[in-house]
């Protein structure tokens, strides 16, 4: 039985048709914001503007993003469920899809990334060299040196691509923990949605953070059964 996965960082990024941010309007949505979505700073960037919760070292940080493309939501580190973010999430599109004039979300980016222990307490590098592709020492013979697998992509394709996701999965070493695997599910939905349908942002944010926690993390749980 492996430990539920820690999630070290969540990326939302919302696409839409290319606009020409004006920083007055930006600034309009940070006021109405930051009290609710706790964003304590204002950063204009190239294209746009950052908001921005202020961290202390080794906290948890959370910021939006409005680009000339998208709106891109990001935390490193967090300390809170999916739930507290989604609440971020909402709260910050219905005021600032309403102020930039973004009536379509054309896609979605979702990327979760998360850190759980390699099964029977073996090193990363071991669990995925002996499971998945069968390496032992001497198979690296030719290089006249160790050598070790780091990590393997898989992608998951939908059955029903107006709803589903296409699933691109990273597992690999993590470097700061050898017994542990660093695992990164990147979801695309390609189907535009309306702006103002918070429902289905939040169920796609959801799926994605399943998909992760449940799905991947019973895949590799399958390759410690039984020792």
């Amino acid at each position: 039985m492996m430990t539920d996965p820690r999630t070290v960082s969540r990326i939302l990024e919302y696409f839409h048709l290319p606009i020409q941010h004006a920083p007055e309007v930006l600034r309009d949505v940070y006021l109405q914001v930051s009290r609710s979505c706790e964003f304590d700073n204002f950063i204009r960037i190239p294209g746009g503007a950052r908001l921005e919760s202020v961290a202390s070292e080794g906290s948890a940080s959370s910021s939006v993003s409005f680009l000339k493309d998208r709106i891109s939501f990001q935390e490193e580190q967090p300390s809170s469920s999916l739930e507290i973010l989604l609440r971020r999430i909402e709260a910050t599109l219905g005021v600032a899809t309403a102020k930039c004039n973004i009536p379509l979300f054309v896609a979605r980016n979702i990327t979760f990334r998360a850190v759980v222990p390699a099964p029977r307490g073996q090193h990363g590098s071991q669990f995925l060299s002996e499971n998945f592709f069968k390496l032992e020492p001497e198979h690296f013979s030719d290089f006249e040196r160790p050598g070790a697998l780091v990590g393997f992509r898989m992608q998951f394709h939908p059955k029903d691509p107006t709803r589903e996701p296409l699933h691109q999965v990273r597992i690999e070493t993590y470097l700061k923990d050898p017994r542990s695997l660093f695992v990164e599910d990147w979801a695309t939905f390609k189907v535009p949605i309306q702006s103002r349908d918070l429902a289905r942002l939040s169920t796609e944010a959801k799926e994605v953070e399943a998909f992760l926690g449940e799905r991947v993390t019973a895949f590799l749980a399958q390759f410690g059964e039984g020792a």
